[in-house]
C-alpha cells in the first residue's frame, strides 16, 4: 500500500510539474531556409516543415521569422506529454476570439513525439504544426534555457519575445499577455 501511495504521488507531482527536458548544445548556422507548408485540413491544422540544415541554435528564429506582421503564440509540446495535451485543451477555449483579432497560433514539437501518434494528434489542434528533428527541437529548448514542458513564448509582430513560461499559466494569463501584444 505505501508503494501505491509513493507512486501515486510521483505522478501527480510529475503531472503537476509538467514533462522534463533537457536542453543541448549545437552550432551556429543561418535560417534562410524558409518553412513549407506541406498540409492543410478542413480544422485549419497546417502542417509546416523545416529544412533539417538549420541549424538548432537558429531553428527558434527560422520559424519566428515565419510570423513577422503577427503576434504568435508559440507551444512547445510533445504528444507524450499529458500536461501538454491537457492545456491544449484549456487553449482551445479562448483560441477562437484571440485569432478573430489577429493571434497565430504555433506548436513545435520533435521527433521524441512518435510520427504516427504526431499525425493523428495535430489534425485535431487548429494552428501551425513543425515536427522539427531531434536536435533543432533541442536547440529550441536551450535557446529558452527551458527544463520541461509544456513551454510558451510569444512573440510580437516585429518578432521580438515579449514574454515565456514553463507550465501553463492558465488561461487569464495567456489571454492577457496576448492582448497585450495585440494592443501593440
Amino acid at each position: 500500500m505505501k508503494r501505491l501511495l509513493t507512486c501515486a504521488a510521483c505522478l501527480m507531482l510529475f503531472a503537476a510539474a509538467g514533462c522534463a527536458g533537457k536542453p543541448a548544445t549545437h552550432d551556429l548556422d543561418t535560417p534562410e531556409k524558409a518553412a513549407v507548408e506541406t498540409t492543410a485540413d478542413a480544422h485549419k491544422a497546417v502542417l509546416k516543415t523545416l529544412n533539417a540544415s538549420i541549424a538548432p541554435a537558429e531553428v527558434f528564429s527560422a520559424v519566428a521569422a515565419q510570423y513577422k506582421g503577427s503576434v504568435a503564440f508559440i507551444d512547445l509540446w510533445a504528444t507524450w506529454c499529458p500536461p501538454c495535451r491537457r492545456a491544449m485543451a484549456e487553449v482551445d477555449k479562448i483560441k477562437p476570439a484571440l485569432q478573430q483579432k489577429g493571434c497565430k497560433f504555433v506548436y513545435l514539437t520533435g521527433e521524441t513525439s512518435p510520427l504516427d501518434d504526431f499525425n493523428a494528434m495535430y489534425k485535431t489542434i487548429e494552428g501551425d504544426h513543425f515536427r522539427l528533428t531531434d536536435a533543432q527541437f533541442k536547440g529550441v529548448m536551450e535557446k529558452f534555457e527551458v527544463s520541461g514542458i509544456p513551454h510558451y513564448v510569444l512573440i510580437d509582430r516585429q518578432g521580438n519575445i515579449l514574454w515565456q513560461h514553463t507550465g501553463y499559466p492558465g488561461n487569464d494569463e495567456v489571454q492577457s499577455q496576448i492582448e497585450v501584444a495585440l494592443a501593440k
